[in-house]
């Protein structure tokens, strides 16, 4: 509680998922992905599952806590924003890698998707803050470059990965039970977005506004990232981080 008797935190589901899926992802999948260490694209899965942590931990401060502070906020905010762009780029670059066009886990490799990070983070924190301090004088209470970012892109990629996870079972490995998982990823992310932007106030409704739709969107995120590392375990030659658990 706080010393006005308010409780700081305003969605508390959101933060315990949010907390027991960082949990999740460090000892389960990031852990496990290091210990498989002929398995191709392992540093780019690992890459990836850092940067879904990222986007955990800023939902915490962005979603399920109340700061007292407005700019915090704002910065909180634009750079959750800017992680969730990072997290499609990213695995995007991770699905190309599979094809082994390019050497996987190498500096330059891992400099180049790092360095790109860097530059979408850049692009979509300042596009957030421009919207919600109108540094350019150019918003009035929208921006279609962060509508893009932060909507079109995230599904553009999502559905490209699909395409590309497609081509490369059936082109190059012929394992497609493995499909199954990348469906389910699709599926349930699908799932995610519906709830998060259309069935949200359906579900305050009814519930008195006990219960958001966000706890619900998190916990399929989280469960859509491990259908995509459980796919990418399925590809790869190395089965000796399965036997460790």
């Amino acid at each position: 509680m706080t010393s006005k008797g308010q409780w700081p935190v305003r969605d508390l589901g959101t933060v315990i998922v949010s907390v027991l899926g960082l949990i999740f992802v460090t000892i389960r999948l990031l852990v496990k992905s290091r210990r498989m260490c002929m398995a191709v694209g392992r540093a780019e899965m690992g890459l990836l599952l850092v940067v879904y942590m990222l986007i955990l931990v800023f939902q915490i401060f962005s979603i399920g806590v109340a700061p007292k502070s407005i700019k915090f906020m704002m910065w909180i905010s634009a750079f959750h924003l800017g992680a969730i762009v990072c997290f499609f780029w990213v695995l995007i670059c991770k699905i190309l890698i599979m094809f082994q066009f390019i050497e996987d886990g190498t500096k330059s490799t891992v400099k180049f998707i790092f360095g790109t990070c860097v530059v979408w983070m850049t692009g979509v924190v300042f596009l957030s803050l421009d919207l919600a301090l109108n540094i350019t004088g150019q918003h009035h209470d929208r921006s279609p470059g962060l509508f893009f970012m932060t909507l079109i892109f995230p599904a553009a990629c999502a559905f490209v990965y699909l395409i590309l996870a497609a081509i490369l079972v059936f082109r190059r490995l012929e394992e497609y039970q493995s499909l199954v998982y990348v469906a389910l990823a699709m599926v349930v992310f699908g799932a995610s977005q519906v709830l998060l932007f259309a069935a949200s106030p359906i579900i305050e409704r009814l519930s008195n506004k006990r219960i958001n739709a966000s706890l619900f969107s998190v916990l399929l995120d989280l469960v859509a990232v491990s259908c995509v590392y459980k796919f990418w375990n399925s590809i790869t030659d190395d089965t000796w981080g399965d036997m460790v658990f």
